[in-house]
């Protein structure tokens, strides 16, 4: 598991099955976390929701908000990529 903290109390968790880059944003638009990861990495964000999101090959991922699935297939591009916003 990545772990990474921000202020708040907010835990959002990707789960990666292919490599895919993500990069995430707290709701001040604070840059929390950007990389690439690899199948089988597991991202444990806590912050402050809304999140923005971007996944570089989100059929790749899954992704909660505290505990909570998060469905992506309606954000996903046509590239695979995703842009969205949890936590609102």
């Amino acid at each position: 598991i990545i772990a990474v903290a921000a202020d708040g109390r907010d835990v959002l968790r990707i789960s990666f099955s292919g490599e895919s880059w993500v990069e995430v944003n707290d709701a001040d638009q604070s840059l929390i976390y950007r990389d690439l990861r690899e199948s089988g990495d597991i991202l444990e964000v806590t912050g402050q929701a809304p999140f923005n999101i971007l996944l570089g090959d989100a059929p790749l991922t899954s992704m909660r908000l505290n505990g909570n699935a998060i469905d992506v297939s309606d954000d996903i591009r046509i590239d695979n990529s995703a842009r969205l916003t949890v936590g609102l």
